[in-house]
């Protein structure tokens, strides 16, 4: 699990974007799943992993409006995990959380419990020159 909250324009889809391919690429039978709030996001992360991997990542790459009961076939990377309802979002162990603000309930959830250190028997960690942020 990862969780990054951050100011607008500060990288965070670009860092995202680099852990989806690297993800797949080391994961060769698994899938990486985008969710956020708008299609067009979606959509455009999804072409950002195609830019930087080709066919072989963006083929494995899909998108979605919510994010699943901790998949085993599939990692989940949410863009702006803040701004979705809440009856779209689940905290999940391994997945890649990014957002701008963390003002719901929800969101507040997930950071307490990656804050908390609660995920430390996921076996997925983040790059090293990404660093947690405290709140």
């Amino acid at each position: 699990m990862y969780v990054e909250i951050k100011p607008r324009q500060s990288g965070k889809t670009t860092r995202l974007v680099d852990k989806i391919v690297s993800f797949l690429r080391d994961n060769e039978d698994k899938t990486a799943l985008v969710v956020a709030k708008t299609g067009d996001t979606r959509k455009l992360i999804q072409y950002k992993v195609h830019e930087k991997c080709g066919d072989f990542c963006s083929k494995r790459t899909i998108t979605s409006h919510k994010m699943f009961q901790s998949p085993n076939t599939m990692k989940q990377f949410v863009d702006e995990f803040d701004l979705l309802p809440t009856n779209r979002l689940v905290v999940d162990k391994n997945a890649y959380y990014t957002t701008t603000t963390c003002n719901t309930i929800k969101c507040r959830e997930i950071w307490s419990f990656y804050n908390n250190g609660f995920y430390k028997d996921a076996n997925v960690e983040p790059n090293r020159f990404i660093k947690r942020h405290k709140m």
